[in-house]
């Protein structure tokens, strides 16, 4: 027993979203390949941190 799970493509004026899909894997592939040496600037919350707070 199988289904297919179906979603809609949300559309306005000046946006579009639409379900990604296989052939959307291109961009963000290729944008895994650059150079990650910026991101070491990049602040990101630790849990410790966090839950102190």
């Amino acid at each position: 027993m199988g289904f297919t799970l179906t979603a809609p493509t949300l559309e306005r004026r000046y946006v579009r979203l639409e379900p990604r899909g296989h052939e959307h894997a291109a961009g963000p592939a290729a944008a895994a390949e650059e150079d990650r040496g910026a991101y070491t600037f990049t602040w990101e919350a630790r849990l410790e941190k966090v839950a102190k707070a």
